[in-house]
This record gives structure tokens, sequence and C-alpha cells, in this order.
């Protein structure tokens, strides 16, 4: 299960990215980072769908000037369901 990684929004912040640009630039909907911001919000907690954190992943990155796949190490997490549940 993919999950933000505590500070996302401040990573997001540190290179002049506020929650509306990634969703705007990743064409991903605020609905659905605040979700991931706010798990505890859902009834369902499915974790973020791989295409959509790319997708940040890359916005984050361009905006970084850094790496597609060190981008997304830095703002999510990627544990396996059986870790969570334990």
């Amino acid at each position: 299960m993919v999950r933000p990684a505590p500070d996302f929004r401040h990573k997001l912040a540190s290179v002049g990215l506020g929650v509306d640009d990634v969703a705007q630039q990743a064409t991903i909907s605020r609905a659905a980072i605040f979700a991931w911001l706010n798990p505890g919000t859902q009834p369902r907690r499915t974790g973020i769908r791989l295409k959509n954190a790319w997708a940040v992943a890359r916005v984050y990155a361009a905006a970084a000037d850094i790496d597609k796949a060190v981008a997304f190490t830095a703002l999510f997490i990627d544990e396996p369901v059986d870790q969570i549940v334990a």
C-alpha cells in the first residue's frame, strides 16, 4: 500500500507547490489528495493508486529538479499490506 510521507505537504511547499497546484498539474482531484492526507475520514482505506502517486512524483520532480524515482521515495511510503495489518 502506498501512502504519503508524514511531511508530504512540507516537501511540496519547500518547492513552491501546494495541494491545489499538484492536483491540477497531475490531473488528480483535490478530494483524492485530501483523502490520502486524511485517511481517517474515508470509509475504505485502499491507499493511493500507483499511477496517481507517480503523477504527483513527476510534478514534484519537475519543481525540485530531481529524478522521478527520488521524488517518489521522498513523497511516498510503499509498504506491503501485511505490514500495515500486523
